[in-house]
Formats: structure tokens, sequence, C-alpha cells
């Protein structure tokens, strides 16, 4: 059973929850993505899915999993100062030590880069050692990928609306969705730093061949950034992976109405939930979610005992 700590997030009026999900040798932290949670590291019910938080567990480190006050409209830049490194203080204070290791997917490796921005490896962060980032999209995702794979002009809106953000006009900023697109004034800061990744960090960065979200090109870092940086050790890979649990969602779009058009309401749910499952089982078997992919996890675990 997961145990479980509240911490206020007044920046939203809202908790941020922290789980041990294990205790053990060494502490890692889990971060989550865009509109996600601490869910996408635990064991799946359908039996033979990879799960993070568990071959942790069984390797006998101490797993730690953060989910974010909000991961939809708030603030990076308050979910990296607040939630994340109040996190990091109540992990010490619990087990009398350090977190080592940060996993982090998506939006939560946005998070942890910002929060080393600002805090480098002081106070509670004074033990990170470890950097593992999965499909961040750490130069932004283009509003111009909704234009490309929609007839409608939402990219165009986009485009004005982080026009107006950047100006200060009106501001955004409280807005999780527009901080990640790559024209925001956070990435424009984020990537403006020299220190684009923090120089003392071993730092592990997975993208996802099959990822229609996070690009090569955004997750990537340039050897001119890298040395620009300082980073003494950085690792990349590409892997047969998504971007994170997807098919269900289109496939539901597809059967759906037929389904309610034809079974009752409690029939409809008892299929749905069947085919969610099935779906999603196929789908870790065919092209896993980066954060699923057993590969993956091998390349990036090996490198936790390197020196």
């Amino acid at each position: 059973m997961l145990e479980e700590y509240f911490i206020p997030a007044p920046h939203v009026g809202k908790y941020a929850k922290l789980f041990r999900y294990n205790e053990g040798d060494m502490a890692i932290l889990l971060l989550h993505g865009f509109n996600s949670s601490e869910k996408i590291w635990l064991p799946p019910r359908d039996l033979g899915r990879f799960s993070v938080a568990r071959k942790l567990a069984d390797k006998g480190f101490s797993v730690w999993l953060l989910r974010f006050s909000d991961s939809l409209v708030a603030d990076i830049k308050n979910l990296a100062l607040h939630d994340f490194n109040t996190a990091l203080e109540l992990i010490e204070r619990i087990e009398g030590r350090r977190v080592f290791c940060i996993v982090a997917h998506s939006m939560g490796g946005i998070v942890f880069r910002y929060f080393l921005q600002k805090y480098g490896r002081k106070h509670h962060a004074g033990d990170l050692s470890r950097g593992i980032l999965l499909a961040v999209p750490n130069h932004g995702v283009s509003p111009f990928f909704f234009l490309k794979n929609s007839d409608s002009m939402d990219a165009w809106v986009f485009q004005f609306l982080l026009l107006i953000e950047n100006k200060s006009l009106v501001s955004l900023s409280n807005r999780v969705f527009f901080q990640m697109m790559d024209r925001s004034s956070l990435m424009r800061e984020i990537n403006a730093s020299e220190k684009v990744l923090h120089p003392d960090l071993v730092w592990y960065n997975a993208i996802g061949i099959k990822d229609i979200f996070v690009t090569r090109g955004s997750a990537s870092f340039s050897e001119d950034e890298l040395k620009r940086a300082g980073v003494r050790e950085y690792h990349e890979e590409e892997f047969l992976a998504t971007h994170m649990d997807n098919a269900f969602q289109f496939l539901r779009s597809l059967y759906d109405p037929i389904l309610r058009n034809t079974f009752s309401r409690e029939e409809h749910r008892k299929m749905d939930k069947v085919l969610r499952r099935t779906v999603e089982t196929l789908e870790y078997l065919v092209v896993p979610p980066i954060y699923r992919s057993k590969a993956c996890f091998e390349w990036w675990f090996k490198g936790l005992f390197t020196s």
C-alpha cells in the first residue's frame, strides 16, 4: 500500500501528493507529465505490463512518486519551486537522506530543469547525481503540430495567444499547456540560460520514435548546448515507444457511439472496461509508452551504478 503525504499548494488552492511506493536503500523520485498522475509509474492491472516503480522496488530502491498539485493549468515555475522543492524536503525529513536520482516524464522534466536552474544542487537537492528524462519537450512543442493534425485554425490561435503572453499584455503564464509551447516565455527563459542542463549530473535523455507530441528536435540537446552548459556526461537514445497511452482514446472515439446506441449504460460500461484493458495491453506489447518501455528502463537503469 502506498504511503501518502499531502503538500499544501497555496499557489493553486489545492494539494500536491507525495507517495512512497517502497522503502529501500537509495531514494528515487518519479515525476509525471502534463495532465497526468503518479499512476503512469505504478503496476497496471493487466498482467505482463511493465512498471518502473515496481522494478525499482524489486531492485531495493526507496521509490517516491509526486503528484503535482495541478498539471493542467498551474504555473510550471510554482510546480518546480514549491511542489517539487517541498517534496525533496519532505523525503529528506522522512528518510534522513536526500534523493539521488530524478526520473521525469514530459512536463516533469521541464519542472526538474527549471528547479535546477534556479536552485542548483543546494539544500535538499545536494545529493542529486542522476537526471533521467523521458520524452521531455526540452525545446517546447510546436503549436503547428495541431495545424498538421487538424483542419481547424487552432495553431494560429495558439500563436496569437503566445504572442500576447510573451508581450506581457495578458498573463497566460499560469497555464502549463501554453508554457509547453516552443515560443512561450518559459521555454525562451529556460533555454536561453547557459546551463540548459546542470553540469554536475549524469544525464540520460530517452526519445520515443513513435512519439507524435515530442519530436527528436524538441527533446534532444545539441553538442553546442551541452558544451556551453559544461555537462560532463550525457547519454541520448531513441526507443520504439510512444509518448503516452493513447491508442485506446482514439479507438474509443470510433466505437463508443455505436456501443452507446446499442447497449444499456451498465453493459456499455463493462464493455468499455474490457476493451480498454485489451487495447492498452496490445498497445504495450507492440509499441509501449516510453515510461512502460522495458528496453528504455534497462538502458538508463544501468547508469545508476556508473561512477
